[in-house]
């Protein structure tokens, strides 16, 4: 399998509400990662999606409005499952809390960033019961 190790300038963030917009921004502060590449609008995640860019659904509000945005999309565990599928859909930063989706966007970033899979404990949302793609 090939791997992605991604620079920080290559990853991006979305988060749908208040706190998980809260969230992206704290861990693109922390991971280097431009605040140009963090936004808390559907149709400019879709557009860096599209554009087969990198999107990191930070909590259920961004993971549910972009695999409601197209229904073509898959929704990828991590960077690298993204990666080897070359298929478009954002990678899965939701957790069953704020915090677990805190903790699971940021070792999601932290993987892509060390060309790994994320090592976590917190289990990835599913979309409709569809569980993320491996």
């Amino acid at each position: 399998m090939a791997t992605l190790t991604a620079t920080p300038s290559e990853l991006y963030l979305y988060g749908a509400d208040a706190t998980d917009l809260s969230a992206a921004f704290w861990i693109a502060m922390l991971e280097g990662i431009p605040a140009g590449n963090v936004t808390g609008d559907l149709n400019v995640a879709t557009a860096w999606t599209n554009s087969s860019k990198p999107v990191i659904a930070v909590g259920a509000p961004a993971l549910d409005n972009m695999m409601g945005a197209d229904s073509s999309y898959l929704n990828f565990c991590n960077v690298q499952a993204w990666y080897n599928n070359a298929a478009l859909g954002p990678i899965d930063g939701c957790g069953t809390t704020a915090l677990d989706s805190l903790e699971l966007s940021l070792a999601q970033i932290q993987a892509a960033l060390a060309g790994t899979t994320p090592s976590t404990s917190i289990t990835p949302c599913s979309y409709n019961g569809v569980s993320c793609t491996n």
